[in-house]
């Protein structure tokens, strides 16, 4: 055991014998616990700013959840925008030296930055 600074030593007494020993094992499991209960918090409290704007209160709410939350909105926005006369089209072209990358393309998603045991060499 390494050695201790004095202010820790109380801290590090008062724990007790029986922690449980972090390995790479159960630090993946814990991770995956907590990546599983901030998901389900935030499913939770968007459900919950949901039901609030469906009763009428909206403050707190972003303009993308409420678009969200109410995708009728962005169809009458474009019928009215259909209807102005002033429409103005911006379009970007290529420049030059600017060529479109052609090769292949992979899906990212959250799986995509999981640890994995055998991503990580044992030192031991």
């Amino acid at each position: 055991m390494a050695s201790l600074s004095f202010p820790s030593f109380p801290q590090r007494q008062a724990l007790g014998m029986n922690q449980t020993k972090v390995t790479f094992k159960t630090f993946l499991a814990w991770k995956k616990r907590k990546r599983l209960e901030k998901m389900e918090a935030g499913l939770s409290a968007k459900a919950k700013r949901e039901a609030d704007f469906k009763l009428g209160r909206t403050a707190g709410i972003s303009g993308r959840e409420i678009f969200e939350f109410n995708p009728n909105l962005v169809t009458e926005s474009c019928e009215a925008d259909e209807d102005d006369e002033s429409d103005v089209v911006y379009t970007r072209g290529a420049e030059a030296g600017e060529d479109e990358y052609n090769g292949p393309l992979r899906e990212i998603d959250a799986n995509t930055f999981l640890l994995k045991e055998e991503d990580v060499e044992d030192d031991a």
